[in-house]
């Protein structure tokens, strides 16, 4: 998504803005005007590539996480129905796949 706001605005290299970068001025500087510059989508990049990709690795890494403990839960499940199959007995297992169905 673009901001209206970059509509009409050029980046330093020419293209068509699609952000805007600020500088923020804190608490214990001398009080000033940030400067803010447009920017295009690959001088954006450019500028904030370092953060960008660690931020995407996390995430990334977060979502493998979460399908693991998904495919790990249901192989549980699979696991302890077929044990279930075979031993009738083992009741307490019917707790078990109603707990791991709940968390799928």
């Amino acid at each position: 998504m673009i901001s209206k706001y970059c509509e009409g605005e050029k980046c330093a290299c020419g293209k068509d803005s699609t952000n805007k970068i600020e500088q923020v001025i804190f608490d214990d500087m001398p009080p000033a005007h940030g400067y803010t510059q447009y920017v295009c989508q690959d001088c954006f990049d450019r500028v904030m590539r370092p953060y960008l990709k660690k931020e995407k690795e996390a995430t990334l890494i977060k979502e493998l996480r979460d399908a693991l403990e998904r495919a790990t839960k249901l192989y549980v499940v699979k696991t302890y129905r077929h044990i279930e199959m075979e031993n009738p007995d083992y009741t307490r297992f019917n707790e078990i796949i109603e707990k791991a169905d709940k968390v799928l």
